[in-house]
């Protein structure tokens, strides 16, 4: 099962951060967790299963950017809607290159919160099918051998080993997985076990749904 994610309001003012905290409630919007500041949202790493994050920017801006800056350290991807009262061009511009996806100048309607998140959560969902599409492609290149070599890696097996049980060179092994890690884009294996463990979700996941299918596909014949 995949992480629980949340959709996070950062806000000093309790009564603020309710009051958006029960705009997205309304909406439909269950999974939601609220911060009095991005200090503590960031010390208890709340970035690993956010969504999207809705912050203030703080008093004359200040801070604003620093918390943009750590928290995108972290997730490049991760959506962040900053809500600001009067601003400047210039400082509307800054936030925006910390990181911002979208700047909401107060009073906004809550049409345009809402459209905000949603567009955000859209471009989330399509980063996302992008990333499974290149990690299949990445795994698609892989030759049958090269295939055979990886599990055997996965499995903790050294070259000699590979070599043995395919009828292999210990050469021409060590040339195969350098393939499969240039292929794959991985540098170690630590890495590479998770692409693998990802990849195979995403097969199975496939294989599952196609199974589904098939018992529909015979009640029509």
């Amino acid at each position: 099962m995949g992480m629980t994610r949340y959709i996070d309001v950062i806000h000093h003012d309790t009564a603020e951060r309710k009051s958006l905290l029960e705009l997205l409630a309304t909406h439909a919007y269950t999974l939601l967790r609220g911060f009095d500041n991005g200090q503590e949202y960031l010390d208890r790493a709340s970035w690993k299963q956010s969504q999207c994050v809705i912050t203030e920017r703080g008093p004359s801006g200040e801070g604003g950017h620093q918390f943009l800056r750590e928290v995108k350290q972290h997730w490049s991807a991760l959506p962040v809607i900053v809500i600001s009262g009067s601003i400047t061009v210039g400082e509307a511009v800054a936030i925006m290159k910390a990181g911002a996806n979208t700047i909401l100048q107060k009073p906004f309607r809550d049409l345009e919160l809402l459209s905000a998140i949603a567009e955000c959560l859209a471009q989330e969902q399509a980063r996302k099918q992008d990333q499974a599409a290149d990690l299949q492609q990445r795994f698609r290149s892989l030759t049958g051998e090269e295939m055979a070599i990886l599990e055997m890696m996965i499995a903790g097996q050294p070259t000699k080993s590979i070599a043995y049980q395919l009828d292999l060179s210990t050469r021409t092994v060590d040339r195969r997985r350098t393939a499969i890690h240039e292929k794959l884009h991985s540098k170690s294996l630590a890495e590479l076990a998770l692409l693998f463990i990802e990849w195979s979700r995403a097969e199975n996941f496939s294989e599952t749904s196609q199974g589904n299918a098939d018992p529909s596909r015979q009640e029509e014949k």
